[in-house]
C-alpha cells in the first residue's frame, strides 16, 4: 500500500471521499439539502472547488488530501490540515470558494437555513490539525486503513511543523463506526453540540462530537 500526496488526476475519487463521509452513513448530503441541489449539481460544485490551484487549507482542499493506492488503484483517502495556517480559517477558506461556483439563488436558500447551519457549527482550533474527511473504498475495507491513513497524514503533518500537539475531528453521533475508530487510535470525547431540532432535515443527525487526540504522547 502506498501513501502520497493527492494530485489533479485524483479529484474524480476526493470527490467520492467526500461525499460519502459527508453522508456519514445515511443517505442525507448535506451540500444537497442546504443548496437545494441534486447530487450531480454537488458533485460538480465540490470538483470545482478541488480543482482551484493553491487553495489555502480546508476540507475542500486539494492540498489538504493524502490517498492510499495498491498496484495503482485507489484505497482511500483522508483530508487534514494546520488550522489557520494561512491567517484565515478554514471554514472560511471553505466559504470563499464554494461562494465562486453558487448562484444568487443558492446562496438566498443558504441564508434561508443560516441559523440551521450555524446551530451545527463546531469552531475549529486554530494551530490544531484537523481531520476533514476519512474514506476507504469497500474492496479494501477490513484492513485497518483508515487507521494506517490518519496515522501517516499526522506523522507527515508534525513533520512539517513541530509545533503541533493535537489533532482534532468533529463526527456525527449517528456515525458510530467512525467514533470507535477514533477511540481507537486515542481519540477522546471534548464536546459535542446539539443542532436545531429541524437541522435533521438538512444533516446526518442532530448532533455533533468534537474528538482530540494529544500527539505529544504518542
Amino acid at each position: 500500500m502506498e501513501f502520497r500526496k493527492a494530485k489533479i488526476s485524483d479529484i474524480p475519487n476526493l470527490v467520492k471521499t467526500i461525499v460519502e463521509a459527508e453522508k456519514s452513513g445515511t443517505s442525507i448530503l448535506t451540500y444537497s439539502t442546504i443548496m437545494e441541489l441534486d447530487e450531480t449539481q454537488a458533485h460538480e460544485l465540490i470538483t470545482n472547488v478541488l480543482s482551484i490551484e493553491d487553495l489555502e487549507p480546508c476540507e475542500l482542499s486539494l492540498n489538504s488530501f493524502f490517498v492510499a493506492e495498491e498496484n495503482g488503484e485507489f484505497a482511500g483517502a483522508c483530508s487534514m490540515w494546520l488550522e489557520g495556517e494561512g491567517g484565515v480559517a478554514s471554514a472560511q477558506v471553505k466559504s470563499n470558494a464554494l461562494m465562486q461556483y453558487l448562484t444568487i439563488d443558492v446562496i438566498r436558500k443558504m441564508m434561508g437555513v443560516r441559523k440551521i447551519s450555524q446551530s451545527m457549527q463546531i469552531v475549529q482550533e486554530e494551530g490544531t490539525l484537523q481531520v476533514g474527511v476519512v474514506f476507504v473504498s469497500e474492496a479494501f475495507r477490513g484492513r485497518r486503513l483508515a487507521a494506517s491513513l490518519i496515522n501517516f497524514t499526522i506523522q507527515n503533518s508534525k513533520s512539517e511543523s513541530l509545533k503541533i500537539d493535537k489533532v482534532q475531528v468533529q463526527v456525527f453521533s449517528c456515525n458510530t463506526p467512525a467514533i470507535k475508530a477514533y477511540a481507537k487510535l486515542g481519540f477522546k470525547k471534548k464536546s459535542e453540540i446539539r443542532g436545531m431540532y429541524n437541522a435533521q432535515n438538512y444533516y446526518p443527525c442532530t448532533t455533533k462530537i468534537l474528538m482530540e487526540l494529544n500527539i505529544n504522547k504518542k
